[in-house]
């Protein structure tokens, strides 16, 4: 019988496809889904209550009443020990899959994540830093944050913010700096219990890796389909979107009530992918010098070669 706890937490990092991770892993039948992909449960020095206002979340009241709707809630910040452990109640012997972002970051996530289940397997998936940057702040523009439109200036405007913080600032710079979260995974759980996925490897050959991981964490083949693909780069098309994307309540409140179907047809028409920003040259040789340690240190720590994420 499996422990009431996770087996699996996806912790990171941000942007480098774990979320498309998580979506391809619970289509296999013996994986269990969760209604919150990243309850964020485990990063207790992340406080909720301290977050800018821009930075809203799903703020789930009532658990039980999620689960019996079966609503998909991408991201919550659950800090009742039995509301956490009621997201996988009904899983039985299915693996259970944590994909909390904030667990990487977070500074204390992986003792605590120990504490409950030694056993724990972790996937850790790191991208070159100033990609996984852009990344994400192309998604802050999605979003409707108000930020530079020029790329550099923005990170380093964050970078140098007088409040810095989960849900204060974007942390464009922390999030793609590795090895230090690494190195508190190895610290407390044995090697072979932490996979290190580099982005490039998953990107080229996604079945490939997810075989791997069927391999690695005892589940039977399985035929992924990875056709569709998550949490994609995109654009406000329009002035509606932009404003709901300010009102990020209002927004979350109209959408509950929304059937899937329409909710999928209205998405494609409020985004798009024309006028995309682009990673200039210029952007990343600037940007670049912020990373160069903590990429010698990732090379040390995991034994990959990562010289493409230099050039």
């Amino acid at each position: 019988m499996r422990t009431p706890w996770p087996d699996l937490y996806i912790v990171g990092a941000a942007k480098t496809g774990t979320s498309s991770m998580y979506q391809y892993l619970i289509q296999h039948p013996q994986v269990a889904r969760s209604v919150i992909k990243e309850p964020h449960f485990f990063a207790t020095d992340i406080n909720p209550d301290l977050f800018d206002a821009s930075f809203s979340y799903h703020k789930v009241s009532d658990i039980t009443d999620a689960i019996r709707k079966n609503k998909v809630i991408h991201s919550s910040f659950i800090r009742k020990e039995a509301d956490y452990l009621q997201l996988y109640a009904n899983a039985g012997d299915k693996l259970k899959v944590d994909s909390s972002v904030s667990n990487l970051f977070s500074s204390v996530a992986a003792r605590n994540i120990y504490k409950k289940n030694p056993q724990a397997h972790i996937i850790i998936i790191i991208r070159q830093p100033v990609e996984r940057a852009f990344s994400h702040y192309v998604m802050d523009r999605r979003s409707g944050y108000d930020i530079a439109e020029n790329f550099a200036e923005a990170v380093m405007n964050d970078y140098h913010a007088s409040k810095k913080g989960w849900g204060i600032s974007h942390l464009y710079v922390e999030l793609s700096l590795y090895a230090d979260a690494i190195k508190r995974y190895l610290e407390v759980f044995p090697a072979q219990q932490i996979k290190i996925i580099v982005y490039d490897d998953y990107r080229k050959d996604s079945i490939r890796i997810l075989n791997e991981l069927c391999a690695w964490l005892g589940l039977s083949p399985f035929e992924f389909n990875t056709a569709q693909a998550y949490n994609t780069a995109a654009l406000p098309a329009n002035m509606v979107t932009r404003w709901l994307n300010r009102n990020k309540d209002l927004k979350r409140s109209i959408s509950q009530y929304l059937p899937d179907k329409w909710r999928h047809k209205l998405r494609g028409m409020a985004y798009t992918k024309k006028s995309l920003p682009i990673l200039k040259a210029e952007d990343f040789e600037k940007l670049m010098p912020l990373f160069a340690e903590d990429i010698q240190q990732t090379e040390q720590l995991t034994g990959f070669l990562l010289n493409h994420w230099k050039k």
